[in-house]
């Protein structure tokens, strides 16, 4: 049978319906879903053991089964997720026969057919490449096998989700894996995915496993008993699990679950459900509960509904009404958070609601998509998509190491374009510098002219030391002034001496009287 590794992951958003507890996929089809489809889903894994962090894991595959008495061509076919709201939904996987490759899937009559990544199931009958994760969420979703006419052949819907065939199955935990068994040669099939989807501990895709349903164990244990029953049959059953605020619409997703922890097969007939909301009592009648089971009642089969503001109190009774175990749940409880039971009198708030399964207790609400929870600040950080998965760095660029990007690869010396003549390769800088010319290739100095051995140029040769100063002439300087500036300095010096003469006319007057007058005798 071919295989191909196909890096296809289409994020697409369909419009669903959910029409009498089936879910109908308005642009796909409009008749309600074959009753005996030719393929059915038999078997999902969501993550495996060492997938604790973030909401979508790598160890998981998809089963698919053929229950009919002919090959069948998947050539057009395509397997659909749809996240738990229904808000958005991708392809994850499309089987497209390649007749120049000789790839043709198909299924032959009783067989598997299986998908997941090759670094998990190397023997898988279909390889598909999706960076970091195949597609399906751990804990809730909807899975849809569409044919080439894009009609739904066959889905399951598992934990929380928002479609599903009758109600959902049980999420399989870490390590696990939902199926359908057989009866016989004969694979279940009750169009109710949470009777036809068992947990298995040991996931063995490719293997039929046998079941025995709970009234076929009754009429074993009838053969074989002759003890007489309890007066009260659901006396040792435990409520397990309160789930009253899913996110979104409450009704139709408010579950409580009980749980059988005894070795013996119990009939739940004459025993019900009440809760504080309302008087409505909800009367279990031809079900049974296999020894360490669990079975999740939904209010749209119950019609009992659960309080949200103020929390509540859920209790089963007898056929008198009398209580045989109640379970309290508190006020205010988170969106997606159930109330689940741990052992004895202990409960414990937890974001991964199981329906149908053992609880497993997650305090903080799951990251989203692409992420997974930092284990030191407890914080969702995003997923470090492995390098493989990245988008190739184009020609000269080299993924960094430690950044993880591109990068332009540094030229080594023997790939660098040669230097032209005359230069060399600076092995500092790695760039092209002039040579440094031989004294030998120099042009020679003239006559009377030396070499300069700090410079490499020529210079003078000095004179002898005989007390003359070689080559020195006498250099005539011309008189750079003309006989007109002469006049003019001249009439300047003319009005500023007699510029003078009138300023001080007084005192010149003075002093010459001064000398002309004759110096008196004295008379004795």
């Amino acid at each position: 049978m071919g295989k191909l590794i196909l890096p296809i992951f289409a994020v697409l958003t369909l419009g669903l319906m959910p029409v009498n507890n089936q879910i109908y996929a308005s642009e796909d089809v409009t008749d309600p879903l074959p009753e005996d489809p030719v393929v059915l889903i038999s078997g999902l894994q969501t993550r495996g053991v060492n997938n604790a962090g973030g909401s979508v894991g790598t160890d998981e595959f998809v089963e698919l089964y053929n229950a009919s008495e002919m090959t069948v061509s998947l050539d057009g076919w395509r397997l659909k997720f749809t996240n738990k709201s229904g808000s958005s939904s991708r392809f994850i996987a499309e089987f497209n026969d390649d007749p120049a490759l000789e790839l043709h899937y198909e299924i032959e009559p009783g067989e598997y057919f299986i998908v997941s990544r090759e670094s998990y199931l190397a023997e898988a009958d279909f390889f598909i490449t999706l960076g970091s994760t195949l597609g399906l969420n751990y804990n809730d979703g909807t899975l849809q096998l569409l044919d080439e006419s894009a009609a739904v052949v066959d889905m399951v819907g598992y934990g929380m989700p928002e479609y599903y065939l009758g109600a959902p199955a049980p999420p399989p935990a870490a390590g696990q894996s939902i199926h359908r068994c057989f009866n016989g040669d004969d694979i279940v099939d009750t169009r109710d995915n949470s009777h036809d989807f068992h947990v298995s501990e040991t996931p063995q895709p490719g293997l039929k496993q046998a079941c025995t349903t709970a009234q076929d164990e009754i009429e074993d244990d009838e053969e074989t008993d002759t003890g007489s029953s309890s007066d009260s049959p659901c006396e040792e059953v435990v409520i397990s699990e309160i789930f009253a605020n899913p996110e979104g619409a409450a009704t139709g997703r408010q579950f409580i679950e009980i749980y059988n922890p005894t070795t013996d097969i119990i009939d739940l007939a004459g025993c019900g459900l009440q809760s504080t909301h309302n008087d409505n009592i909800y009367w279990f009648n031809d079900i049974t509960l296999s020894p360490g089971s669990y079975r999740a009642f939904y209010d749209y089969e119950t019609d009992v509904w659960l309080t949200i503001s103020s929390g509540g109190t859920v209790f089963l009774l007898n056929s008198d009404t009398d209580e045989l175990y109640s379970a309290s749940y508190p006020a205010a409880m988170p969106d997606d958070a159930a109330w689940a039971w741990l052992d004895g009198d202990d409960w414990a708030l937890t974001y991964t609601p199981t329906p149908n399964a053992l609880n497993e207790i997650l305090p903080l609400r799951p990251c989203p998509e692409g992420q997974s929870r930092n284990p030191e600040t407890n914080r969702c950080r995003n997923v470090v998509t492995a390098t493989s998965s990245l988008i190739p760095c184009e020609p000269g660029r080299e993924r960094n190491p430690e950044t993880n990007r591109c990068r332009n690869i540094a030229p080594t010396t023997s790939e660098l374009a040669d230097c032209g003549p005359g230069r060399e390769r600076n092995p500092d800088t790695n760039r092209c510098r002039k040579i440094a010319a031989a004294t030998s290739e120099l042009v020679p100095c003239g006559p009377d002219q030396e070499r300069n051995p700090e410079t490499n140029r020529c210079r003078r040769v000095g004179a002898p030391n005989d007390g003359t100063i070689a080559g020195v002439k006498d250099i005539k300087v011309e008189s750079t002034g003309t006989p007109l500036s002469w006049w003019v300095a001249g009439v300047v010096v003319l009005l500023a001496a007699g510029y003078g003469v009138w300023e001080w006319r007084y005192d010149i007057r003075s002093l010459i009287s001064r000398r002309r007058r004759p110096q008196a005798t004295s008379l004795n």
